[in-house]
């Protein structure tokens, strides 16, 4: 009797306690949750957006690399020569390879919010004339690595011998303007480079929202 009166005077849980907790428990859980979702989505926007930018900068260095070796193609014959332009939605020129400085042919074409770049080595073939090796790579490749670029997202100015400004040219300008931009699916996420003459300088800057690269070269 004595300990039947024992076990009836503890003290238990009731229903509405255990919901009460099981309430606080599911809370705590929810939220828990949605932060680590959080966490998730900003680690991959910025992971994205790293991607980005060293896509960007990948894309002006090597503009920046070919523009600065940029020789006339001209003195390759007519039939290179003939290939030389420079226009606004692309441009082919002569170039010297920064490995083992031969003079190759490199194109840059910007279509369909992608900017795509190919190379063919020249190769003499006696008595002054000259021969274009095979495209490479081929069929050319992407270089914004899967990134989509607007379509106001590359444009090109060239300047002649006479710094003026030009949309179009045939002949070696003396100046090359680029911008590039390449925007993730974040509205807010906008990645830029440009680059220009006549000083050889590097820069890079950061204004909210918006990242520049800066390469300035004079070919």
């Amino acid at each position: 009797m004595q300990q039947n009166a024992q076990l009836k005077g503890r003290a238990g849980f009731s229903l509405l306690e255990m919901l009460v907790a099981v309430t606080v428990l599911v809370v705590i859980v929810l939220i828990t949750s949605m932060v680590f979702q959080q966490t998730q989505t900003a680690w991959t926007a910025g992971s994205r957006r790293a991607a980005a930018e060293t896509a960007l900068r990948s894309i002006i260095g090597l503009l920046e690399r070919d523009i600065t070796h940029a020789v006339d193609a001209t003195q390759f014959g007519a039939t290179i020569g003939s290939q030389q332009s420079f226009g606004p939605n692309g441009f082919t020129f002569v170039t010297l390879d920064g490995t083992n400085r031969m003079a190759q042919l490199v194109d840059y074409t910007f279509s369909g919010g992608n900017l795509t770049r190919y190379t063919q080595q020249i190769i003499a073939s006696g008595a002054g004339s000259w021969t274009l090796g095979p495209q490479i790579p081929s069929p050319a490749t992407p270089l914004n690595e899967g990134f989509s670029m607007p379509t106001s997202g590359f444009s090109v100015r060239f300047y002649d011998m006479n710094n003026a400004l030009q949309f179009s040219m045939s002949t070696l300008p003396s100046r090359v303007e680029v911008t590039a931009q390449i925007s993730l699916s974040t509205p807010y996420i906008s990645l830029s480079g440009f680059s220009y003459g006549p000083l050889s300088v590097e820069t890079y800057t950061t204004t909210g929202d918006h990242h520049n690269d800066s390469l300035v070269v004079n070919p």
